[in-house]
C-alpha cells in the first residue's frame, strides 16, 4: 500500500486541479480578474502555511542563504507568476477542455530536460527504455496555443527545479509558504501595472470568492505540498506523468458543467503515451539532500 501512496496522491491533485479549472473558468467569464485572482489566492495559502511552517519546521528548517532565496524566487516565478498568469490569460480564449488537453505536453517537456540534467536514465535496448520513449513519441502532437503552450513549459521547469531547491532546502511546508510569498509579491506588482483600477480589488459574496478560497486552501496550500512531497520521492517526471489524466477529469466535468461533448476514443489516444511513460519509468528516488 505505502508504494501506491504517490500513485494516489497524484490521483488526488488531478482531481483537485480539474474543480479549480472548472470554477475559474465560470469566474473568468463572469468577471474575475485573473491577475488579482493569483494574488489574493496565494495571500490566502501564505496565511494558511505560514504558520504551520513556523512551528512545525523550526527545527528542520534550515538557515536561509542568499542562494537559496533567488532558487526559491526563480522557482515562484516559474510555477506561480508566469504559469498562472499566462495560462489565465489563455483560458479566457478558450475552453478548460481544450486547454486542459494541451497539459498532455508536459510530461514530454519535463522528460526531456530531466534526461538532459541527468535526473532520468533512458536504456533504449531494455523494454523498459524503448517504452519509455515510446510514451514520448505519442506527445509530438501537441502544438497548441501559445499562451497555454509557454505557460505549461515554465510548468514543466517548475517540476524540475524543485528537486535542485528541495536538495539545499528539505522543509516542504515552509519551501511552499516562501514559493506562496514571493508569488503574491510577484503577481501584485504585475496587477498594479496592468490593473490600476482599485474597483478590481473588491471582493463580493460570488463564486469569485468561492473559487478564490478553493484555490487558495486546496490548490496553492495542500496541492503544492502534496506535488513537492511526490517529487522529493519519485521525481519531477512521475509527478508530470499524472498530467493527461487532468485531460479526462476535465472533460467530465465540462460535460456536466457547460454541456461539451465528450470523444472517449480520442482522449484515450491522448492519454497513452503517458501512460507507457509511467511503466516504463526507471528513476533514481527519493532525492538525497545536501548536506
Amino acid at each position: 500500500m505505502k508504494s501506491c501512496t504517490p500513485h494516489l496522491v497524484m490521483v488526488l491533485v488531478q482531481l483537485a486541479y480539474g474543480g479549480s479549472n472548472i470554477l475559474i473558468k465560470i469566474s473568468i467569464e463572469k468577471g474575475l480578474n485573473q491577475l488579482f485572482f493569483v494574488v489574493y489566492r496565494h495571500l490566502i495559502a501564505l496565511i494558511l502555511l505560514g504558520p504551520f511552517a513556523y512551528v512545525l519546521e523550526r527545527k528542520q528548517r534550515p538557515s536561509l542563504s542568499f542562494s537559496i532565496i533567488m532558487k526559491i524566487f526563480v522557482l515562484s516565478s516559474l510555477g506561480t507568476t508566469i504559469h498562472l498568469n499566462v495560462y489565465y490569460a489563455g483560458l479566457a480564449y478558450t475552453s478548460p477542455t481544450v486547454a486542459t488537453a494541451l497539459s498532455n505536453f508536459i510530461p514530454t517537456l519535463t522528460f526531456v530536460i530531466a534526461v538532459v540534467l541527468g535526473m532520468e536514465k533512458v536504456k533504449l535496448r531494455s523494454a523498459r527504455g524503448q517504452a519509455k520513449v515510446l510514451g514520448h513519441a505519442k506527445d509530438e502532437w501537441i502544438k497548441g496555443s501559445a499562451l497555454i503552450m509557454i505557460s505549461y513549459i515554465a510548468w514543466s521547469a517548475w517540476l524540475i527545479l524543485q528537486v535542485v531547491v528541495y536538495k539545499v532546502y528539505p522543509a516542504r511546508l515552509s519551501l511552499n509558504a516562501m514559493i506562496c510569498f514571493f508569488a503574491s509579491l510577484q503577481s501584485s506588482v504585475i496587477a498594479l501595472y496592468f490593473g490600476r483600477n482599485p474597483m478590481l480589488w473588491r471582493l463580493e459574496w460570488n463564486v469569485q470568492l468561492l473559487t478564490i478560497v478553493y484555490s487558495g486552501v486546496v490548490i496553492s496550500a495542500l496541492v503544492y505540498y502534496l506535488q513537492t512531497w511526490c517529487i522529493s520521492h519519485k521525481g519531477p517526471v512521475f509527478a508530470a506523468m499524472f498530467s493527461p489524466l487532468l485531460l479526462v477529469i476535465v472533460a467530465l466535468f465540462s460535460a456536466v458543467a457547460f454541456a461539451e461533448r465528450l470523444h472517449l476514443g480520442r482522449g484515450i489516444g491522448y492519454n497513452y503515451g503517458p501512460l507507457l511513460c509511467i511503466v516504463g519509468k526507471e528513476s533514481r528516488w527519493p532525492i538525497r539532500r545536501s548536506k
